[in-house]
């Protein structure tokens, strides 16, 4: 009976004034939102509203005539900071309650285990949190709400703002007690830091961390492999690898799928190779970045819709395979 309800009032809604307002994510609130309400499975909504509100709740999206806004606004108040993004190898599809997951995982901003999903056709995503570091007995078991990756004051915003709380973890506290300075300007400064990201067991710059470096390190690795400045983006994209190491835990999805791309772009410079030598080199570094991302995506298991990375990664293997036996 509700869907039908739904059904009858859901076009005159989304050409109204009121829905047409609104910005495509809150659209996307707006509509699940209804859904739930007219759809009313009980234990559903009864498992929602069992879960905490959160402590200041945005304004509920506008709801279709005939619904019921109380409703609307208890379920609001509980949607917003207990969901989580539905991602297929990490890019968003979805929104969605997890309650169970909800109610277990507190989150870390140096977390020991992700939430990834599993889609089977005609059912619904699964969720299925997967350890990301080594979890000693008896240690909390916990996920990122946000990406760890993030500046302190980004990670705090975002978790005061969608969740309601102030995080007060040993990252957090440390990196607000120290903030990162600004990288410098200087090209052969920056040059020299990236060197540095990419040589082992030596001491880091603090600015690293600052909310500029990760992204215009990670602009500079996309715009050079997509020019087919192939040696300049290994170097861009071997020093992303190494700050991703840093920031993230050892099994953390990004780092995979940063490897697959970084072994692509090294096989590129290999095809594109002046010496027999220089190919071999780049070949050899292309299976090396292919071997660290297959253990990775190995522990996370199969996750997301096909095409899965896993298949990339082997059907890179063999044709790297193919090329060294005739070279």
């Amino acid at each position: 009976g509700g869907h039908k309800k739904l059904c009858k009032s859901l076009n005159a809604f989304v050409a109204s004034p009121a829905f047409q307002r609104l910005d495509p994510s809150r659209r996307a609130d707006a509509l699940l939102l209804n859904h739930v309400i007219s759809s009313a499975v009980p234990t559903v909504v009864d498992a929602i509203l069992d879960l905490l509100p959160h402590s200041t709740p945005s304004s509920t999206p506008p709801i279709c005539s005939g619904l019921d806004a109380s409703m609307a606004d208890a379920l609001w108040s509980r949607f917003e900071n207990n969901n989580f993004v539905v991602h297929s190898h990490l890019d968003p599809v979805a929104a969605g309650v997890f309650v169970e997951a909800s109610r277990t995982f507190n989150h870390s901003c140096a977390p020991n285990a992700v939430p990834l999903f599993v889609f089977s056709p005609g059912d619904p995503p699964r969720m299925e949190v997967v350890a990301v570091s080594p979890i000693q007995q008896g240690e909390e078991i916990t996920i990122p709400y946000v990406d760890p990756a993030l500046d302190v004051r980004t990670r705090q915003e975002r978790l005061r703002t969608s969740y309601g709380f102030d995080c007060t973890c040993l990252r957090c506290t440390r990196e607000l007690a120290h903030p990162a300075p600004a990288p410098p300007v200087d090209e052969a400064a920056l040059r020299g830091i990236y060197a540095q990201l990419s040589g082992e067991g030596q001491d880091l710059p603090s600015c690293v961390l600052h909310e500029s470096f990760l992204p215009a390190l990670a602009e500079r690795f996309s715009t050079s492999a997509h020019e087919g400045k192939y040696e300049e983006a290994i170097m861009y994209g071997d020093a992303l690898r190494a700050l991703y190491e840093v920031v993230y835990p050892a099994f953390y999805p990004l780092i995979a799928l940063h490897l697959l791309e970084l072994a692509k772009t090294t096989w590129n410079a290999a095809l594109s190779s002046k010496t027999p030598d220089m190919e071999r080199a780049f070949m050899d570094k292309a299976a090396s970045y292919l071997r660290r991302c297959r253990t990775i995506l190995v522990v996370l298991g199969e996750e997301g819709d096909a095409p899965h990375p896993l298949e990339e990664v082997t059907m890179l293997e063999t044709l790297l395979k193919d090329e060294i036996s005739t070279t």
